[in-house]
């Protein structure tokens, strides 16, 4: 009997605390979503992640009423259970493929450099005999961590595949055409972003600022 009791109290205390982490899951998730659509972020799969969430606060909350014997349930515990086993290898193979994306958003994508010309292209408007300093290397410390950063046109297009302007913005100034290229690199409080100016030959002119676009270890 006694130790029935323990584990009829083991089984409401973790379904309660179960419940309660799935709500306070949901709101970090929404705040989360809101800071992805602030920086352009697709969050489509988020979505998906969240109604997931709340499905598991459902089950739980379906469980909790059984125990507690408020209603007699039209399934069997051993379903419940089942679909929750179910359902969370799908929340396991939903949340990595999202996280995936949105890391390959903020280190890259595997993107040919030929592709990355390209893509450059497309985005500034010219031709490959356009640009003498097209396919260069380029070299800059950050001031930070005084790390030496190389970067090209194929890094800093690959590691911002996933934002709408590839990392690369077109300044006209008194008709004079230059271009920010935005390389990143691990600094020394997580993944820190450089803005550097270059001119219309793509020659390295000068470093404006830099950002911290994720702490930690990225």
């Amino acid at each position: 009997i006694f130790r029935n009791m323990i584990e009829e109290y083991l089984n409401i205390s973790l379904t309660i605390i179960g419940i309660f982490a799935l709500l306070v899951s949901f709101f970090l998730i929404r705040n989360f979503k809101e800071i992805l659509r602030i920086n352009d972020y697709n969050i489509n799969q988020w979505n998906l992640v969240s109604l997931l969430v709340v499905f598991f606060g459902l089950a739980y909350s379906a469980h909790l009423i059984i125990v507690f014997n408020f209603v007699s349930p039209p399934f069997s515990i051993l379903l419940l259970v089942s679909m929750v086993y179910f359902f969370g290898s799908v929340f396991v193979i939903v949340t990595m493929r999202t996280t995936n994306r949105m890391i390959q958003g903020i280190l890259g994508d595997k993107i040919s450099d030929e592709d990355t010309y390209q893509i450059f292209l497309n985005r500034v408007g010219g031709e490959h005999d356009g640009f003498k300093h097209l396919r260069d290397d380029f070299h800059i410390t950050c001031e930070f961590c005084n790390k030496e950063l190389d970067y090209n046109i194929p890094l800093v297009i690959r590691s911002h595949a996933r934002v709408l302007d590839r990392g690369v913005t077109v300044m006209n100034t008194f008709g004079v055409r230059s271009f920010i290229l935005r390389p990143s690199h691990t600094c020394q409080s997580g993944r820190r972003e450089i803005t550097v100016v270059h001119d219309e030959q793509l020659s390295f002119r000068a470093i404006d600022n830099s950002r911290l676009i994720f702490g930690g270890e990225l």
